[in-house]
């Protein structure tokens, strides 16, 4: 699996073997030899795609910058509804 997709501003990758799923954010590279091209910063390893999937929903509302409630359910929806959308494309379970 090699799953790119962006959900807010930030770019990610799924990718697997045949033991875990690899949550990852692309980054690009700004300086060196490499400039311009995508690396990948691991973020942490799940046993499924769901919980992979919940990781980033759970990391996106921590790192937003809401101030009121309002604005926090509405980057919620946003974020659940690009996910799921994202695992009907791929049909990730």
């Amino acid at each position: 699996m090699d799953i790119r997709f962006t959900v807010n501003e930030t770019k990610y990758r799924l990718s697997s073997d045949k033991y875990q799923v690899f949550t990852e954010e692309v980054r690009t590279s700004q300086s060196g030899k490499n400039k311009g091209e995508d690396m990948f910063v691991n973020r942490k390893n799940f046993k499924n795609t769901f919980q992979a999937l919940s990781f980033i929903a759970d990391t996106e509302i921590y790192n937003c910058e809401c101030e009121t409630f309002k604005e926090l359910a509405v980057y919620h929806k946003a974020t659940l509804d690009r996910l799921n959308t994202i695992a009907d494309e791929y049909s990730l379970k």
